[in-house]
């Protein structure tokens, strides 16, 4: 039950980060592309904590 939940939401995330890409090539922006790129302009850091999974889905 889980995975199909994750699968539709991976899915969803894959659909609207294109959509972003498409957007910013749109004004002659340039979107990042790999990972390691998004890591390096992202604002948030991860907490480092690993959650149990009845806590991740409260």
């Amino acid at each position: 039950m889980l995975h199909q939940k994750f699968e539709e939401l991976y899915d969803l995330a894959a659909l609207k980060l294109d959509e972003l890409a498409e957007r910013i090539l749109t004004v002659e922006g340039s979107p990042s592309s790999t990972m390691k790129e998004y890591l390096s302009l992202a604002t948030l850091r991860e907490s480092g904590k690993s959650a149990a999974e009845e806590d991740m889905l409260a």
